[in-house]
C-alpha cells in the first residue's frame, strides 16, 4: 500500500508543476480542505463547482423565477432592472465556469484541470466582489417592515 500524503502536500507538488494558485487561496475561496487524496485537481474543481452551483441557483431564483417562493418574490421587488442586468451578466459568467468545469473533468487532462483552477479562482474573486452589492440589497429587503406587512395582508 502506498504511503498516503496529505492533500496540501500533494497539491503543492501539482502547484509547482502547473503554476497553480496557493492551496490556502483556493481553500479560502472554495473550501477544498475536505477533498480526497485521489484526483486532487478534479476534486478541487468539484469544490469550485459546488460554490458556483450555489450562487448560480440563488441568482436563477431571484432573476428568472422570482415567483416560485415567497422569499424570491419579496427580494425581487428590491432589485432594479439595471441591477438585474448586471446580475444576469454574473450569472452568465458563473454558468460558463460551471460548464467549463464539467468539460474539463470529462477530458481528464491534468494540465487542463490546472488551467481551469487558475482561471476559475481569478474569475470567482471578481464575481464574488461584484455579487456582494446584490446580496446586500436582498438582505436589506428583509428590513422593510412596511412592505412585509403589505405582503402578509395580500396573502392572508
Amino acid at each position: 500500500m502506498a504511503e498516503e500524503q496529505n492533500i496540501p502536500e500533494l497539491y503543492e507538488k501539482l502547484r509547482k508543476k502547473y503554476s497553480l494558485p496557493t492551496y490556502d487561496s483556493l481553500n479560502n475561496e472554495f473550501e477544498i480542505s475536505a477533498i480526497e487524496q485521489d484526483f486532487v485537481l478534479r476534486n478541487v474543481i468539484r469544490c469550485v463547482m459546488d460554490k458556483l452551483d450555489f450562487y448560480g441557483k440563488l441568482i436563477d431564483a431571484e432573476l428568472l423565477q422570482p415567483d416560485t417562493s415567497l422569499a424570491s418574490l419579496h427580494e425581487s421587488k428590491f432589485i432594479s432592472n439595471s441591477e438585474k442586468m448586471k446580475v444576469y451578466e454574473l450569472f452568465m459568467q458563473i454558468m460558463f465556469l460551471e460548464r467549463w468545469a464539467i468539460e474539463t473533468i470529462l477530458k481528464r487532462s491534468e494540465k487542463e484541470e490546472a488551467e481551469y483552477i487558475t482561471v476559475a479562482l481569478k474569475e470567482w474573486q471578481t464575481i464574488r466582489k461584484e455579487l456582494l452589492p446584490f446580496i446586500s440589497t436582498i438582505k436589506e429587503a428583509w428590513t422593510n417592515k412596511k412592505l412585509i406587512s403589505q405582503e402578509i395582508n395580500y396573502f392572508g
